[in-house]
């Protein structure tokens, strides 16, 4: 579950901020009459489970929330071929090249683990 906080001073735009990025993803706890403090203490030390239900109570079935949502999006560098034509033989030849991946779709838990220490002992091509 992600938690957003505003702090700053009066009127330096943290309303504004929050209706035009978060509007429509996050709910704000802030509206039920709590300041900043008071929103981050109701929600440390909360269990999954009361984490849900306080959603629920704003109408947000955590269930129904995409995976990017909840886990985050993964942006990593992948290798891929690429069909191309050598310019001075005019032989094809496939290109190794590098792109940068956005997964949506996250692994959890001990997968996520494995999946990073994948990610990590990748080699690297040269010049990358």
């Amino acid at each position: 579950m992600e938690a957003v906080v505003f702090i700053g001073l009066q009127a330096s735009g943290k309303s504004s901020f929050y209706k035009e990025r978060f509007f429509s993803t996050h709910v704000r706890i802030s509206k039920a009459g709590l300041n900043e403090q008071q929103a981050t203490k109701r929600l440390f030390g909360l269990s999954v489970g009361q984490k849900n239900e306080l959603l629920f109570q704003y109408g947000i079935n955590f269930n129904d929330i995409p995976n990017w949502q909840k886990r985050g999006v993964g942006l990593y560098w992948e290798e891929y071929d690429k069909p191309s034509v050598n310019p001075i033989t005019n032989e094809e030849v496939t290109a190794r090249r590098r792109r940068i991946r956005t997964d949506f779709d996250l692994p959890m838990k001990d997968m996520y683990g494995q999946f990073v220490r994948s990610l990590i002992s990748q080699p690297q091509t040269q010049g990358a």
